[in-house]
């Protein structure tokens, strides 16, 4: 019965367009890093399990995550997940496979919570579905680069996975934090914008109202 799960896992390795880049190539990336097929096979049984009971498990602290923390601050988090993604994805240790493994299936939720609360605090729901469906549309478009990877991987590294994994952790690590920076100035400036014009609305009550005293004092 083991036999065809792993040509299932090597056929998912190939089918790769439709997948998200970690989920295809975890198996092949840690039968290189850890030089046994059978370490690789306790990772992957881990993973099989931990996916969908990691998703369903965070459901409830993601949204008190969202409720409590700025849009600034969540992607400031999903950046730091990405970057110790890439930098655990990169240690050929048994112990960090599970940890890498943990901070996907953790990831992969919020990813998806953060996403689309961004679009709808920040774009409002009459463009929610416009925007929305965008960043996903973008994001599987981007999925199609793994082919390039992948080739990348086997053709110029011989099959390491490290150099990709820290290029990727680099490049998320630098684009996530001005991501971050330029939300959270933009929403320093909005708030300065809505205290500025709510001290504008009083300033003029308060002037219109010390008019209408006036106004009835002369009688």
């Amino acid at each position: 019965m083991q036999l065809p799960r792993l040509q299932a896992k090597k056929g998912r390795e190939k089918l790769i367009i439709p997948q998200n880049y970690f989920i295809s190539t975890i198996d092949s990336q840690y039968e290189y890093m850890l030089g046994s097929r059978a370490r690789a096979e306790k990772i992957m049984d881990f993973f099989d399990l931990a996916l969908p009971v990691g998703g369903v498990a965070s459901t409830p602290f993601l949204g008190m995550l969202l409720d409590g923390v700025s849009t600034a601050g969540v992607l400031a988090i999903i950046t730091a997940m990405v970057t110790a993604i890439g930098v655990f994805g990169s240690l050929p240790h048994l112990w960090a496979g599970y940890v890498n493994v943990c901070l996907f299936v953790l990831l992969r939720p919020l990813y998806y919570s953060a996403m689309s609360d961004y679009a709808a605090k920040v774009f409002g729901f009459a463009t929610f579905g416009r925007v929305y469906g965008t960043i996903i549309a973008l994001s599987g478009a981007i999925n199609f680069s793994q082919i390039g990877i992948v080739a990348l991987t086997k053709n110029a590294y011989g099959g390491d996975p490290v150099p990709v994994n820290v290029s990727l952790a680099v490049a998320g690590l630098l684009l996530g934090t001005a991501i971050s920076v330029f939300v959270a100035v933009q929403g320093h400036r909005a708030k300065a914008r809505h205290e500025a014009q709510d001290a504008d609305e009083t300033q003029s009550l308060m002037e219109s109202v010390m008019e209408d005293e006036s106004e009835y004092g002369t009688f």
